[in-house]
């Protein structure tokens, strides 16, 4: 598997997961009572972390492809 079929396997499995788009109105009903700064930096670490996990296995396949060729 070349490396952008596997990066596009992990964050499409990622996105499925999360299920990024059904989850905004949920996120916005428990966030009411939050400033929109503090609503913008809970959504930026929100998606941080499944971009950060994908970066991660990709970096993975990066290594483990240059390692045994």
């Amino acid at each position: 598997m070349n490396l952008l079929n596997y990066f596009l396997t992990v964050f499409i499995s990622i996105f499925l997961v999360v299920d990024v788009i059904s989850n905004v109105p949920i996120f916005l009903s428990l966030t009411q009572s939050y400033e929109k700064k503090e609503r913008a930096d809970m959504a930026k670490k929100a998606i941080g972390l499944p971009c950060w996990f994908s970066s991660f296995l990709l970096s993975l396949e990066i290594t483990s492809s240059a390692t045994w060729g």
